[in-house]
């Protein structure tokens, strides 16, 4: 469907309304069937494994599974819901009524899985080939922007780690991957998920999901997302990710690999003299230091050069917080909770002068991180919460809303390349708007009519 206008209208009696009618914004901008695409990739690799999970003689194939994933997670729907909505457009579409099939209870014809059955075929793929799925999609969605032009040559990869709470029987180290944690709502367990996204342009994607297990080190899977892009056929020209990453394993990776890294960074002993250095005004908001490896270390290259920068909380200065401090108004542990401190391998400008107003920009080009967190909340709007137990069941279902983020992000992105237009036809469509689209496009069940823009 890519690379051509449209104009639909779809005749339906149900919630979805009567037609759809294309904006001109949208007209101006091709459009992915992101259903026949999650279909085509599911078909690949079961073709390529020679591993049907539905087997061979059953009513429905792969196919009909993956599309009611995809309308679930497209329409903010439950798996029941999902399942039975489209089960009811897809009637309405065939102009046919379902054929009655019998029982004591009426029953009639379905023309998709129902909710158990759903489950049914998640629950029967293995984890590797969920593994898979996950992999192959995210390689398949960045090629597509890769083809659209939104992703370049260069990216940045933003890691952090995703926490999901959990409140089942499963401890630690029967299951490795629930862990500890201080965030949860009514729960002191978790499943921690190492995520990566790129940001090239205004567009942005998540490309690697990761389950934790506990004393997982981080660097190694760090290490290996950043192989994967290099592999793609893209540059990797800055890392940037919260403290739990800001480790010395993490900065040896980096530097092995020639990427600078900027970081969020705990107040470690060594950082903490650096704190109260600045704030008794002995010392810069930003600094040289050297980290030193120690006998924990996994990946020792000797001492690191790296550059401090430290920060107080937006809304005040470091004059405010001495002066807080001097007069008794606040405690010097809570003067160190008001200072943010951060960590970079950029190279720094040779002018000592110029050091400051450097480290201020490096955390100016740091707040770009804040893609992936904001990322977190619009994909996990995408569907209700899964009832998932297994951990492969978890992931599946956070992979599937990170799937339907990157389609609307590759939407989005296009819409902002647009020019010589209206500023409010480059916003791009709300998530809410381009899944109504997307699915009325493919419900609509007719071929693509070319339209004059506003037509």
């Amino acid at each position: 469907m890519r690379n051509q206008s449209l104009f639909f209208y779809m005749n339906s009696k149900r919630s979805s309304g009567p037609e759809l009618v294309l904006r001109p914004a949208e007209e101006l901008v091709p459009r992915e069937d992101w259903y026949a695409f999650l279909k085509k990739v599911a078909k690949q690799i079961t073709d390529d494994s020679k591993k049907s999970i539905c087997g061979k003689g059953y009513k429905y194939t792969d196919a009909d599974y993956w599309e009611v994933l995809v309308f679930k997670v497209l329409n903010d729907l439950s798996t029941g819901e999902a399942a039975n909505e489209l089960n009811d457009l897809l009637h309405e579409r065939s102009g046919v009524f379902p054929r009655h099939i019998g029982g004591i209870a009426p029953r009639f014809e379905r023309l998709v899985p129902n909710e158990s059955q759903v489950n049914n075929f998640l629950r029967a793929m293995p984890d590797w080939l969920k593994n898979t799925m996950i992999e192959r999609v995210y390689k398949a969605q960045f090629n597509v922007a890769r083809e659209c032009c939104l992703i370049g040559d260069e990216v940045e990869a933003y890691f952090d780690f995703h926490e999901h709470d959990y409140y089942g029987k499963d401890r630690h180290p029967g299951n490795p991957s629930i862990v500890g944690t201080y965030k949860g709502a009514g729960t002191n367990r978790a499943r921690k998920y190492n995520e990566l996204m790129v940001s090239s342009g205004n567009v942005k994607l998540y490309v690697g999901l990761h389950l934790v297990e506990k004393g997982e080190p981080k660097e190694q899977w760090m290490a290996e997302m950043l192989a994967m892009l290099e592999k793609w056929g893209v540059k990797v020209k800055k890392v940037m990710a919260d403290r739990e990453y800001s480790t010395y394993d993490v900065l040896a990776i980096m530097a092995r690999l020639g990427i600078p890294y900027t970081g969020a960074m705990k107040k470690t002993p060594t950082i903490k003299d650096e704190v109260d250095k600045y704030i008794d005004g002995t010392c810069p908001p930003v600094v040289p230091v050297v980290l030193e490896p120690n006998q924990a270390v996994r990946n020792d290259i000797g001492p690191i050069d790296v550059h401090i920068i430290m920060k107080p909380d937006d809304g005040k200065t470091i004059e405010t917080i001495r002066k807080d401090l001097r007069t008794g108004k606040i405690t010097r542990a809570q003067a160190y909770k008001q200072i943010h401190v951060f960590i970079t391998t950029e190279k720094a400008p040779p002018n000592r002068r110029e050091l400051v107003k450097w480290g201020i920009n490096e955390i100016r080009k740091y707040r770009r991180r804040w893609r992936i967190e904001s990322g977190f909340r619009d994909s996990d709007s995408c569907t209700p919460a899964t009832r998932a137990r297994t951990n492969g069941l978890k992931t599946f279902a956070i992979f599937i809303d990170r799937f339907a983020f990157n389609a609307w992000q590759i939407q989005k992105g296009l819409r902002k390349r647009l020019r010589g237009v209206p500023a409010s036809w480059r916003r791009g469509p709300t998530l809410k708007r381009f899944s109504t689209a997307t699915t009325k496009i493919y419900l609509s069940g007719r071929p693509v009519v070319n339209q004059p823009v506003g037509g």
